[in-house]
């Protein structure tokens, strides 16, 4: 049954609903974005193995010290066959698990605002059952980001050939900033259309295509509604962010390799808690936006899951 809009799609709300969940949720919805970071937990192992075993790779020059150029031979000997295929498999495994903890942090949170109890185990089967067109839709962005991301760089390959002239190098600065300007703006407006295809598949299990069209229609007319929400969390997560990375520079400079082991699990740890908020956002903001375009309330919405 469907019940009468009785508010508007506010901000406000959608922040106060994801920091409210995941802070009286932190347990539940820390794991399912731990599931986010083993990929990249497995590859830092992997890096510190890698800076210990060749070690010309690991120093950290204090200011003022000289240090040798790498020897091309060194360079030459290391195994590029096994980190070519590690970059890949790290690239695929990061967008799997991007996928499953997505989906159910998607499903945690709409227990929660029904008033259920948030389990990690039960939302984590969720995130596995609509694993398959997670995942399609998250590659189906990425690619083509990569592919504007080309298309915008490509005519600068233009400039190589003469790069010594001014005129060569002041064409590339030129075109190098109206590309980032213009990848800029299109990465925001698809980022805030397609902002809740994740939520979307999680709740009605359409195609990848017809995932990506559903989060596109749900934020017409409240784009810039949904871009405030995103960019307020941003202001606040990038203030955040920051910070850490102040820290991880001051651990590395003083602490060598440990310095840099300790930076990151700093960092890693930060990214984690953002990444949770913004997944969380996704879910309010799917249940809010259908709220008020459809008039579908939470009950509604989350039937699909008794």
């Amino acid at each position: 049954m469907t019940i009468a809009s009785t508010q508007r799609f506010l901000v406000g709300t959608v922040i106060s609903q994801t920091f409210t969940a995941f802070f009286t949720r932190i347990i539940p919805f820390g794991g399912m974005a731990i599931i986010g970071f083993v990929p990249s937990l497995i590859f830092l192992a992997g890096y510190f193995y890698f800076i210990v075993k060749f070690p010309v790779f690991g120093g950290f020059p204090t200011p003022g010290e000289i240090h040798e150029p790498i020897d091309p031979k060194e360079l030459a000997d290391l195994p590029w066959i096994w980190i070519s295929v590690s970059l890949v498999a790290f690239y695929v495994a990061s967008i799997a698990t991007t996928a499953v903890w997505l989906a159910a942090t998607s499903y945690g949170t709409f227990q929660y605002l029904r008033g259920q109890p948030v389990r990690l185990w039960q939302s984590l089967q969720r995130g596995v059952a609509v694993f398959l067109p997670c995942m399609g839709a998250i590659l189906v962005i990425a690619v083509g980001a990569l592919i504007a991301g080309g298309v915008a760089f490509l005519p600068v390959f233009a400039f190589v050939d003469d790069f010594e002239s001014p005129e060569a190098i002041f064409g590339v600065i030129g075109w190098v900033f109206l590309a980032m300007t213009a990848l800029f703006i299109v990465f925001a407006i698809l980022g805030v259309r397609l902002w809740v295809t994740v939520p979307a598949i999680a709740v009605e299990r359409p195609g990848v295509f017809a995932a990506l069209r559903r989060s596109w229609n749900l934020t017409q007319g409240h784009a810039w509604r949904v871009f405030g929400v995103i960019l307020v969390m941003w202001a606040g997560t990038a203030g955040v962010s920051m910070v850490a990375g102040i820290v991880v520079l001051l651990f590395v400079g003083f602490g060598g390799v440990t310095g840099l082991f300790v930076g990151q699990a700093v960092n890693i740890f930060l990214s984690l808690i953002a990444n949770a908020l913004f997944a969380i956002a996704a879910a309010v903001a799917y249940v809010e936006l259908r709220r008020t375009k459809e008039g579908f309330g939470i009950e509604d919405i989350a039937a699909v899951f008794d």
